[in-house]
């Protein structure tokens, strides 16, 4: 086992370790969404996910889960197009409008604590490295209790920066190696809420070597944590550059098993 494997799987461990209490809280309904090409639900469902991630399950469990390409939008939640291919999304937005909101009752019923938000990002991009552009780049997250209600967002937002799937460039320590595994994200101070509203405000249109696509964003799944259980972001690319070595390693054994 080499050494970057060896890290990332420690690191990985020392977050489970230290963070054996975290549970998962799955998002019981989606509330309200625009801009839409395929639904959202398909984010809270575990549709494409290989293991399911599930309310009450433990962090290793959603940070081991990986989310699998099913078709060119199956499984995800992912936008229209409004200025058509070529364009970039965000530029082609009416009104002003800067952003694509999606807001989810997390509880169903009364508020819960929440440390950490983790996601999957939308992972199609036509077959090439370079045209990743619809795979959500960043998100602004804001919370409201069962007695703000769910129709106004107005408190400070969270920011997270997603990797993408894969990219165009070559360092391998910026985007996940083409294994779509899960993204936890620290919510700073815990927040006591029932809503959550998530803003993608841009998509990898533009960065990292990525030229095509653009024209749309997406992401796959969302869950949250009910403590703050995130590794640093190098470990997380450690793990997700683990992961995709696991991966590969495991198919190859496969090819030559065959």
């Amino acid at each position: 086992m080499n050494t970057l494997m060896t890290r990332a799987i420690a690191l990985t461990c020392f977050a489970w370790m230290t963070n054996a209490q975290a549970a998962v809280v799955q998002p019981s309904a989606l509330l309200s969404e625009e801009y839409v090409f395929n639904s959202a639900v398909d984010t809270i469902n575990n549709d494409r996910m290989i293991n399911p991630v599930n309310g009450g399950d433990s962090l290793a469990t959603a940070l081991t889960a990986v989310h699998e390409f099913g078709g060119v939008y199956d499984g995800s939640f992912v936008t229209t197009d409004p200025g058509s291919f070529p364009s970039d999304f965000f530029d082609s937005l009416p009104d002003g409008d800067t952003d694509v909101d999606l807001v989810f009752d997390i509880t169903g019923g009364g508020d819960t604590s929440l440390g950490s938000v983790i996601l999957w990002n939308y992972e199609n991009s036509g077959g090439s490295n370079i045209s990743a552009g619809n795979h959500a780049r960043t998100i602004e997250l804001r919370f409201n209790s069962e007695a703000d209600g769910s129709e106004s967002f107005d408190g400070p937002a969270t920011t997270v920066t997603l990797l993408p799937v894969w990219d165009g460039d070559e360092d391998d320590t910026n985007d996940l190696q083409g294994v779509n595994s899960a993204q936890a994200f620290s919510l700073g101070t815990p927040v006591t809420a029932r809503y959550a509203m998530l803003s993608i405000t841009d998509n990898y249109l533009g960065f990292q070597g990525i030229t095509g696509g653009g024209d749309r964003v997406g992401l796959a799944e969302v869950r949250f944590a009910s403590e703050t259980v995130v590794p640093e972001p190098s470990t997380l690319s450690l793990l997700a550059l683990a992961a995709a070595t696991m991966v590969a390693g495991v198919a190859r054994s496969s090819r030559t098993a065959a």
